[in-house]
């Protein structure tokens, strides 16, 4: 290590975008001039690398890229501890937008959108029977002609920043022909935190409610094998 005691490090950066407090990495002789005109605090640099901005203090190291790499990595760490609560000078901006399924819900409960109450009631019944709940919201009409547009067919996006997950249900309805039954699950499919039988990470959400609502509609029909499940 060369010079840099007393220096106190407080982030990393790229060689032209390092500041006094941050480390950067000097790992190829393509970055030489980035490297000599550097404003970084510190350097990991090869051994035997001995040049470099007088000001910059150098660590030796067998692989510069790697060890920022694990330098990212222990900044990052620090960089998510934080103390709950809400700063006294928060504001939240006026064009702020929250996922609309998500907040009306949270992330355990799919959103459940039917043309068919019988399906509906199936889904739902199949989710509190197999541990897969889900929740229904409305196919409200007074929102489908917020989908309308002047110069198109049909608009992808609503014309107005509420209900968000009605009116991208509503969107896929138009594609329907008249009278189909027809379900459509808004789902999350990720896991926070560990819960019993369902570890942080991707989730299979409501695929066993679905599973078990399409099994009791094809034992119902089973009288006739000729009729379609719809």
């Amino acid at each position: 290590m060369r010079s840099g005691e007393g220096v106190a490090l407080t982030g990393m950066g790229a060689l032209d975008e390092a500041g006094p407090t941050d480390v950067s990495f000097f790992g190829s002789e393509h970055y030489r001039p980035q490297f000599l005109a550097s404003r970084a605090g510190a350097a990991l640099v090869p051994r035997g690398e001995g040049g470099g901005p007088p000001a910059c203090a150098l660590v030796a190291v067998d692989h510069p890229s790697s060890a920022f790499a694990a330098v990212v990595k222990y900044f990052a760490a620090a960089a998510r501890a934080f103390r709950p609560g809400i700063h006294p000078r928060a504001v939240v901006a006026a064009d702020a937008t929250l996922d609309p399924a998500r907040v009306a819900v949270g992330p355990d409960l799919p959103v459940l959108f039917a043309t068919d109450e019988d399906w509906a009631a199936r889904l739902l019944q199949a989710g509190r029977d197999r541990d897969d709940p889900m929740w229904r919201l409305p196919l409200w009409d007074g929102y489908d002609s917020w989908l309308d547009s002047r110069v198109a067919d049909l608009n992808n996006v609503s014309s107005k920043p509420f209900a968000g997950a009605v009116v991208a249900a509503l969107f896929m309805r138009r594609f329907l022909a008249p009278n189909t039954p027809w379900a459509h699950l808004d789902i999350y499919a990720w896991n926070d935190a560990d819960r019993p039988g369902r570890p942080e990470g991707g989730e299979a959400q409501a695929i066993r409610a679905a599973c078990s609502a399409i099994e009791s509609k094809m034992i119902v029909m089973q009288g006739d094998r000729n009729s379609p499940v719809t």
